[in-house]
């Protein structure tokens, strides 16, 4: 879809250079006054630096939402290790949990992403959404509230386990709270009337400046590398704005480590 727009605002970014050009051999002679120019190409100047703000301000906001999704991305897979860790000290009452752990997890690997190698292991590896547009489904919520019920129905006998056992219910909120906001979060930050307006902006500013740029073989080339690069721009932008698809997108590379943690067998004592 990026891809698709990217490529939509260059033509269209091209077509209203041409169609600027082309307005610029109609006008009459006291319409290409050098006055009218200057006036023409200071308008051109003013919108220039306003897209060039708003797209800085967009480049600027959506890397921090993709670096602090690839931060809860860690964060994620740092708390199903420690969850992981806390089942096993407490014994081999929690050997069930652990199975679930693990299934959980590969069932967040396969859903988030789909067109990456699957998990080893036995797992649902087909999901429904709780409702129409929900990132969260009925599998990895039933799963993950599985994990949650076990573990408030494990009953600590040993002194060990009563002073480990909150810790281990602290290490299932931890987990709780960060997989939540990832569900929460908007799958996107840049609405399709903003992004309309912005490519409106683009096309009346490549438009004027059709019609005060000469005629010639290298402005003709420069129109196009210039829509080349305010539409990769876009791409950039519209890419980063989706986390868990497009060519950059937070690598799922915790998720699988804490997948390794959990395959790992048992410490000789």
């Amino acid at each position: 879809m990026e891809i698709l727009v990217a490529l939509y605002l260059t033509i269209l970014l091209i077509m209203a250079s041409g169609a600027g050009l082309f307005f610029q051999s109609r006008l009459k002679e006291h319409h290409r006054s050098r006055d009218s120019t200057e006036a023409v190409r200071m308008i051109v100047l003013m919108l220039v630096t306003l897209a060039a703000l708003v797209l800085g301000l967009l480049v600027t906001s959506v890397k921090a939402d993709f670096d602090n999704h690839d931060d809860l991305y860690r964060r994620y897979g740092i708390a199903l290790i420690r969850l992981d860790i806390r089942l096993r000290e407490f014994g081999e009452e929690a050997n069930s949990i652990r199975r679930t752990l693990r299934a959980y997890t590969a069932m967040v690997i396969r859903q988030s992403w789909p067109d990456e190698t699957a998990p080893s292991g036995s797992y649902p590896t087909q999901y429904t959404a709780l409702f129409p547009g929900s990132e969260e489904t009925t599998e990895i919520t039933a799963a993950l509230r599985g994990i949650d019920d076990a573990i408030q129905n494990l009953k600590p006998t040993t002194p060990y386990q009563i002073n480990i056992y909150p810790l281990l219910q602290k290490r299932l909120s931890d987990l709780e709270d960060i997989r939540w906001i990832l569900v929460e979060g908007p799958a996107s930050r840049i609405s399709s009337v903003f992004l309309a307006a912005l490519m409106f902006w683009l096309v009346i500013v490549f438009f004027m400046f059709g019609i005060v740029a000469p005629r010639n073989s290298l402005i003709y080339v420069s129109i196009f590398l210039a829509s080349l690069s305010v539409s990769s721009t876009l791409y950039v932008i519209l890419d980063l704005d989706t986390p868990l698809t497009g060519l950059i997108r937070v690598s799922n590379q915790p998720l699988r480590d804490a997948l390794m943690h959990m395959d790992q067998p048992p410490s000789a004592p």
